[in-house]
């Protein structure tokens, strides 16, 4: 399915993140290396916590934001598993559709991405028309000041036009999908609708409300593609997209390897 695709529509969830290294939900010793003082101050259990919790000032808020904007996005390098994604796709056209923020995809060179909950390395004011503003070099910043004394108001990264404080793009009030990335994905899907492409899906929970059940719509209502999913513990697959379904239960690290390895062999060579 993968081989004979002639473009590609890749689905990433937080399974994908978990791969490298990043988990909403867990309370680890990352978490707590982390956002240990706030944790203990707060009760916070896991990362989604942290962000959402209704803090008494933007400086705290800013406190949390930065060090995971710091750990996560500012110091990044490519992953083998990044790596192997890309020798899975082959130079041929492709969209990634994720509800990951950590724009890992854009840092390692996957540019052909459709962020639906947008992400934390750009943020903006709240007026549409401003720019939108790279936050890692003030993550950077507050981590390091954090070491020194306490932030403040006058540390927070601010809209270059109006001067208010910037907020991720994905913690905005009304996050807003990227017009250029959703009329690229729109292209490839009209590019390849009689076409057998191939839906490769990583790590994207059964109940994904953003991407499983978009794409598995699209899957119904183009009959020529072809689904493979690369999960830990896959859902049911629709009986009426079986026959052309390929599930790969289990790590998704070793396989997504194994896959690109096969991949990299001559046809003589299976």
């Amino acid at each position: 399915m993968l081989e004979q695709a002639p473009a590609l529509l890749i689905t990433a969830a937080n399974g994908f993140s978990i791969s490298e290294g990043f988990n909403w939900f867990a309370s680890d010793a990352v978490f707590h290396d982390l956002l240990g003082d706030l944790v203990d101050q707060y009760g916070l259990h896991n990362m989604l916590e942290a962000v959402q919790y209704p803090y008494q000032s933007k400086v705290v808020q800013w406190r949390v934001w930065a060090r995971i904007i710091n750990r996560y996005s500012s110091h990044y390098h490519t992953s083998p598993l990044m790596e192997n994604l890309r020798q899975i796709i082959k130079g041929r056209p492709y969209y990634i559709w994720t509800t990951n923020p950590e724009h890992h995809f854009n840092l390692a060179g996957l540019d052909h991405v459709v962020e639906n909950e947008a992400n934390w390395v750009y943020g903006s004011c709240q007026t549409p028309d401003h720019p939108h503003v790279d936050l890692r070099a003030a993550a950077r910043l507050m981590v390091g000041l954090e070491q020194e004394r306490e932030l403040t108001e006058a540390d927070l990264p601010r809209c270059t036009t109006c001067g208010e404080v910037l907020t991720p793009l994905m913690f905005a009030p009304k996050p807003q999908l990227d017009s250029q990335q959703v009329a690229g994905l729109n292209k490839l899907v009209r590019a390849h609708a009689d076409q057998p492409l191939a839906v490769l899906e990583l790590g994207v929970g059964d109940q994904n409300p953003l991407v499983k059940k978009p794409v598995e719509s699209l899957l119904r209502q183009f009959s020529e593609w072809n689904y493979v999913v690369l999960n830990q513990k896959p859902g049911p697959v629709p009986f009426n997209l079986q026959p052309r379904t390929a599930v790969i239960q289990g790590d998704l690290k070793t396989n997504l390897a194994q896959l690109a390895r096969l991949m990299a062999r001559p046809s003589k060579a299976r």
